[in-house]
């Protein structure tokens, strides 16, 4: 799965493009050449992971005017349970969107695409592709009870080839709130499911604890629970002043590299799907 310079990387001795610790010297490759370690390093890096979490980066500007900006997100290291192991970043994920679809379109239905970038060793050359390895689409859906559902389509960039990896659709339910993650061949893999009687969705923005947590239960297509996904707000006073929101994911054992993208991308779609737009209409009500 991982392009085959892996091997010829760690066969060169420092001092020809290698830096400490065995390390690529970002500064002595070309783009071309970067952009394939960022997709190796970001593989590997999910490929020994235990879980992540997820925060959303709190925008004083869109609390404050009530102007949509561009979500963003970090991805941080997290254990099986998904209990936050690290202060260092790993990956960041984007929004690239419209300023007037942002405006005028709920998060709920707005097309965007997110691009997920390796932090290690990234260069600031003005060209987000270059660090990409991950990008999410998500097209405009003008959606109708069980037709023409939400979906987030996910794919690992190389050399300016796209590999399709799945997409993340979310179902018509009544009530409950759930998305389905499909493979590349289109079979459902992952059935994502949370109950809309809980008190982090019915008093979302409540100071009490139970009111700012919401858990979705991971199942496999037998049905069978395999992990849990838990989103959290980032506390009672950004929650009283503007949205911003948290998920830990703990993977089950034995999950691939491109499964565990799949998990993430999940996540980013319930926050748009489910959170983002109550939040905002909330606070339109206030």
């Amino acid at each position: 799965m991982y392009p085959p310079q892996q091997q010829q990387y760690a066969q060169q001795p420092y001092g020809q493009g290698y830096g400490q610790q065995g390390m690529p010297n970002i500064q002595m490759m070309p783009v071309q050449q970067y952009a394939v370690i960022a997709i190796q390093n970001g593989l590997q890096k999910l490929a020994s992971a235990q879980g992540i979490f997820i925060e959303q980066r709190f925008e004083a500007i869109q609390a404050l005017t009530g102007c949509q900006t561009p979500n963003i997100y970090k991805v941080f290291p997290a254990d099986i349970n998904g209990i936050q192991t690290s202060g260092q970043t790993i990956f960041k994920c984007k929004e690239l969107s419209n300023c007037c679809v942002r405006q005028c379109i709920a998060p709920s239905c707005r097309p965007f695409d997110m691009a997920v970038t390796n932090q290690q060793g990234q260069i600031d050359c003005g060209q987000l592709s270059s660090s990409t390895f991950i990008q999410m689409q998500r097209p405009f859906k003008c959606t109708c009870c069980c037709w023409n559902r939400p979906e987030l389509s996910v794919t690992i960039v190389e050399n300016g080839q796209n590999q399709y990896l799945g997409k993340v659709r979310e179902p018509f339910r009544f009530c409950d709130l759930a998305v389905e993650i499909e493979d590349a061949t289109g079979n459902i893999k992952f059935i994502i499911e949370g109950s809309c009687c809980q008190l982090g969705y019915i008093c979302m923005g409540c100071p009490f604890q139970s009111c700012q947590e919401f858990t979705f239960e991971v199942k496999n297509p037998s049905g069978e629970i395999i992990t849990r996904i838990l989103k959290k707000s980032a506390g009672c006073l950004k929650s009283c002043i503007g949205k911003s929101d948290n998920f830990t994911i703990g993977f089950p054992a034995g999950l691939s590299p491109e499964d565990k993208a799949l998990f993430m991308a999940a996540a980013l779609l319930i926050d748009y799907m489910y959170f983002e737009n109550k939040t905002d209409n909330q606070q339109n009500d206030f």
